[in-house]
């Protein structure tokens, strides 16, 4: 009876010990959706900034375009 109570009691505790390793493991699968978040807050802030400068980033695009199109008639 003894050999037979401390093998349900190792049963036991072992399957307890490997529940907790698959619960790590959950854990360590969120990273992938740490990483979306991260990537969507910077898509914010370069929407936000482009949104902030949008003038200055047409004159200097107007800019840009002026020289090739000098740059060009040059050629």
């Amino acid at each position: 009876m003894t050999g037979l109570l401390s093998g349900l009691i190792y049963r036991f505790f072992n399957g307890a010990f490997f529940r907790k390793r698959g619960n790590g493991d959950l854990i360590r699968d969120d990273r992938g959706e740490t990483n979306i978040i991260a990537i969507v807050l910077i898509i914010i802030v370069v929407i936000a900034v482009a949104a902030i400068f949008r003038e200055k980033i047409f004159d200097l695009i107007g800019r840009l375009f002026t020289k090739v199109d000098s740059g060009v008639e040059d050629f």
